[in-house]
């Protein structure tokens, strides 16, 4: 049985996305837009993606956890900078280290 066999004996067409069920497994999408396609064979870490998980998420959800992840961001930048010492970014150093974290944090 060759290539060409197999292509008489089914249409390769469907793709899914009709109102039909066809021959096979039915609808690769749902009606209301979710996927009807199981993953099955692969491992728990593999299934698991960043970028499907940041485009499923809601606005607000990706928002704030866009702002938060800027924030630990400046945080950890401004912490080495304050370990470091201010002098090094061209700053004189204060006797309030409050200010001189807050000059770190948005340099």
């Amino acid at each position: 049985m060759n290539f060409e066999d197999i292509l008489h004996r089914r249409s390769i067409n469907n793709t899914g996305f009709d109102n039909t069920t066809g021959n096979m497994s039915g609808r690769i999408l749902n009606k209301d837009g979710s996927s009807n396609v199981i993953k099955a064979g692969i491992p728990w870490h593999r299934r698991m993606s960043l970028f499907h998980t940041l485009i499923n998420m809601s606005w607000t959800q990706f928002i704030i956890l866009a702002l938060l992840g800027f924030v630990v961001t400046n945080l950890i930048f401004a912490l080495l900078y304050f370990y470091f010492g201010i002098e090094q970014i061209g700053k004189d150093s204060d006797s309030n280290a409050i200010h001189d974290f807050m000059d770190c944090f948005f340099f």
